[in-house]
């Protein structure tokens, strides 16, 4: 501003998905639950070999199970979850790790007041195809997949693709978007590449980040880079 102070010093920002989230911010919602925390997924076996979740080479979430994109464990997150519960005072229904820790149990969720989940996040790049052209010309199209299909967290499962009856093990952007959030105050992604996203001209940020925003959270902290386990 003209005293050479940023805006965030004096203004609360918000951001905005769209015009209806005005309505939102004008009429609250209290939280409804204690804090829970979701650490350390038992994925499942872990392929030798295999590239972990965060330095995956796979391009599309329609690529995950061929591309051999595998989570390995993360041992370091066990530790976090160790921690905050004693801080946050927590009981141990409220603590979901191993086998516990999958997408029902998100989506069982009505607005804790804090959510902390610490596991492999990613943002998959959209793939490219080669499509011939007239006589030598070769051309490449985008295949333009939604990035709230391209970017998630993994879960108890994800290794295997298969936890409980219905579900996967991978909770995409999209699904996110589901979770009853609304009066949760602060959401935490201690996980890899959960503030990256794709950038639509008018609409913002395609991410996880948009997705709790849909999902009714206050306020959240991601990440723009790969985190270290520890």
């Amino acid at each position: 501003d003209e005293s050479g102070d940023f805006l965030v010093q004096h203004f609360e920002l918000t951001y905005l998905t769209s015009g209806r989230d005005l309505l939102r911010v004008a009429v609250e919602s209290p939280a409804k639950g204690a804090p829970v925390i979701l650490a350390n997924p038992n994925f499942g076996k872990y392929l030798s070999g295999a590239l972990p979740g965060a330095e995956s080479t796979a391009t599309r979430s329609t690529d995950l199970d061929r591309s051999g994109l595998q989570f390995a464990p993360l041992a370091g997150t066990a530790a976090e979850a160790k921690a905050l519960q004693s801080l946050l005072k927590l009981d141990a229904q409220n603590v979901l790790t191993g086998d516990r820790a999958t997408e029902a149990s998100l989506r069982d969720l009505h607005g804790p007041r804090i959510l902390h989940v610490a596991t492999h996040g990613f943002f998959l790049n959209d793939q490219e195809v080669a499509l011939m052209g007239h006589g030598s010309e070769t051309g490449a199209l985008p295949f333009n997949e939604n990035p709230l299909l391209r970017s998630g967290l993994a879960l108890a499962g994800a290794n295997a693709r298969h936890s409980g009856t219905l579900d996967d093990g991978i909770l995409t952007a999209a699904e996110a978007a589901q979770l009853d959030l609304r009066g949760t105050q602060l959401v935490v992604l201690s996980a890899c590449d959960t503030g990256v996203g794709e950038v639509r001209i008018g609409e913002g940020v395609y991410g996880l980040r948009r997705a709790l925003v849909l999902a009714g959270v206050q306020a959240q902290v991601g990440t723009l880079w790969k985190v270290a386990d520890e």
